[in-house]
């Protein structure tokens, strides 16, 4: 069966296989499968159950219909590590949809300075606090890391050197105390997590941050299937959600996706640019940059097989650049403060892609109408001049005012609270060399409190045109998932950029309109944490997809290796009516298997160990098909 993937790589796959089945094969009652021997031992390790306690697993068809199915007694408890980009989250969930122990560590103020995430800088943050974040999290809880059932990690997609740091950590936890892990995708992690709100109740009520449709969805918990929008820095992704590990995608970004426009940030995985421009050519956006044919659709989508695409946070992040806003948190947080201030009307910006009939997004010609609109309006793009001065990074984000119009018109200089001084020398440079004047005396102060309005202007006009975007694909959605599942009736919203106020208004009238019950999580459950990765690992969990206790460290010193996937599609299965699949120029055993397809052929796995029996001919079938799952896509190991 390793012949898939010849050479080392796949003996080893097939020699863990044969490992793994046989620790199985161990704990396992007859009749009782992987998970159930699992949640035995686990009940075992923590005493006071009977050992035959277990969360019962079932197949992906009979996943539908609320939350994982949960066994008497003590409710399953699993630790969620998240370290996918500039977060270091860490939860204990129940599987009773409560989250006892939470700890988040962010790093938005050490990236602030560079306009984006430094991987280097990521890792080394992750490494300094995942100790502490993890500790913080069991100690909430008051529990040890022998009392749990699993511990579930983010494997992808994001940024190898970051998420290094959280599977190593998850790894050493479960290597120590004797616990299954469970890989997550962060993507389905995010689309999930909805379910966890559902099933601990755990949703505002209307009006406040849950959304009122979470609310009324906990009372019968949040079944499959449901229609999931997930918007945020990296991804842009309309999928409908058949049940754990299984999707199908109505449409996705085929450039710049909405998160990302505004603040530029460098992510991995599905919805990041991979690397900067060379240093021989000049980025497109910049000033004297080459100018190059406009990429024909055809173009575009046989680039995007090369280049993953962008996010609708993408968006936000690159205008609040652009216009020059403080990026702390982040630039969507930037632009939608600055919008609040602004006329919506002022600018007449296109809706992107009105001709074309699909659910697809597409922000770069958004992004290129509102760069026009500055260098008309301002004078130039404010971030072209942060970006050429990178060498230079700006003060501490500390040092600015808080609100976006007392960090922006000084944000060289360095605002009103840090140096009075140098802010007033900064501003009286900014503003002779684009408007003309001063900044000295009342009519500097009017000139750039008309610039700040100006910016405003374009920041609500950039809003209204990228969510009325949005909301058109949305809708179209809709209709393509009900003729899949004529009995739809929840819509997710998921990803940071959910947690955008005016996002959620606009998405609450196409629910209305459709007659769909919106489902949001709470805000702080949007953005990556370790809660929505231990909610993952407990649906993933009950479906038997764990992986045994990591083994000791080699004794010979040599470095341990450990599975990641930056770049993991999560489905490869499209609704009829979507854009055609890209030709990709990566050989077919280079191309990594999606989430939808390892998931069901673990599943078929775990089917024949069922069928064959625990020993004999039936355990090597078994062995040899969750080696033949594993081969099918490349798992992008690290060595230490």
């Amino acid at each position: 069966m390793a012949a898939a993937w010849p050479g080392a790589r796949g003996r080893a796959l097939a020699r863990h296989a044969r490992t793994a089945m046989a620790v199985v094969a161990a704990q396992q009652p007859r009749g009782m499968h992987a998970a159930a021997a699992l949640a035995a031992a686990a009940a075992a390790r923590r005493g006071g159950q009977q050992p035959g306690r277990c969360c019962a697993a079932t197949g992906a068809g009979s996943a539908v219909g609320g939350a994982p199915p949960v066994a008497p007694g003590r409710p399953l408890l699993v630790l969620g590590i998240e370290s996918s980009c500039d977060d270091t989250g860490a939860a204990v969930v129940s599987s009773d949809g409560r989250v006892l122990g939470e700890a988040l560590a962010t790093q938005a103020e050490l990236h602030a300075p560079w306009g984006g995430v430094v991987p280097s800088l990521a890792q080394q943050a992750h490494r300094e606090a995942i100790d502490r974040v993890v500790a913080s999290a069991l100690a909430q809880a008051g529990v040890g890391a022998e009392q749990l059932d699993a511990v579930a990690v983010t494997v992808g997609p994001g940024l190898s050197l970051c998420l290094d740091v959280g599977v190593r950590k998850a790894r050493a936890l479960s290597r120590d105390a004797g616990v299954p892990l469970v890989p997550v995708h962060h993507m389905e992690a995010h689309a999930l997590v909805a379910r966890m709100v559902a099933a601990g109740g755990a949703a505002a009520a209307p009006g406040g941050d849950g959304g009122g449709g979470a609310a009324a969805a906990a009372q019968g918990g949040l079944p499959f299937p449901f229609l999931c929008l997930l918007v945020s820095g990296g991804h842009n992704l309309l999928v409908l959600v058949r049940g754990v590990g299984s999707y199908v995608q109505l449409g996705t970004t085929l450039d710049d996706a909405l998160g990302a426009a505004a603040e530029g940030r460098r992510r991995g995985g599905p919805g990041a640019r991979p690397r900067a421009p060379s240093a021989g050519r000049r980025a497109p956006h910049l000033p004297g940059a080459r100018a190059r044919r406009r990429p024909t659709p055809g173009r575009r989508r046989a680039a995007d097989a090369r280049a993953p695409p962008a996010a609708a946070g993408e968006a936000y992040d690159k205008v609040g650049r652009m216009l020059g806003l403080d990026l702390t948190p982040n630039g969507g947080a930037a632009v939608e403060a600055a919008a609040r201030r602004g006329d919506a009307g002022a600018y007449a910006f296109a809706v992107p892609m009105k001709k074309y009939g699909n659910c697809d997004f597409s922000y770069a010609g958004l992004k290129t109408s509102v760069r026009l609109a500055i260098e008309r309006s301002l004078g130039s793009a404010e971030g072209a001049g942060k970006r050429a001065s990178a060498g230079a990074p700006r003060a501490a984000p500390g040092a600015a005012g808080g609100e976006a119009g007392g960090s922006e018109g000084g944000s060289e200089g360095g605002g009103s609270s840090s140096c009075s001084g140098s802010s007033s020398s900064g501003s009286s440079s900014e503003g002779s060399s684009s408007s003309g004047g001063s900044s000295e005396g009342s009519g500097g102060g009017a000139a750039d409190a008309a610039r700040e309005q100006v910016k405003a202007d374009i920041a609500a006009s950039f809003q209204k045109t990228a969510v009325a975007h949005l909301v058109m694909r949305l809708r179209r959605a809709v209709g393509w998932a009900r003729e899949e599942c004529p009995g739809l009736a929840h819509l997710v919203v998921a990803g940071g950029v959910a947690s955008n106020q005016y996002v959620r208004q606009q998405v609450a009238e196409v629910a209305e309109e459709t007659g769909l019950t919106l489902v949001v999580p709470p805000a702080r459950w949007c953005t990556d944490n370790g809660a929505m990765v231990g909610w993952a690992g407990i649906e993933r969990y009950g479906l038997g997809l764990v992986q045994p206790p990591a083994p000791p460290l080699p004794e010979d010193g040599s470095p341990e290796w450990v599975e990641l996937r930056p770049r993991w599609p999560l489905t490869s299965d499209k609704h009829a009516k979507s854009m055609p699949p890209v030709l990709s120029m990566r050989k077919p055993d280079k191309q990594a298997a999606s989430l939808t397809d390892m998931t069901r052929q673990e599943l078929d796995a775990l089917a024949a160990a069922r069928a064959g029996g625990t020993g004999g001919a039936g355990a090597q079938q078994a062995a040899g098909a969750v080696a033949a799952a594993a081969a099918a896509g490349p798992p992008g190991a690290a060595p230490a």
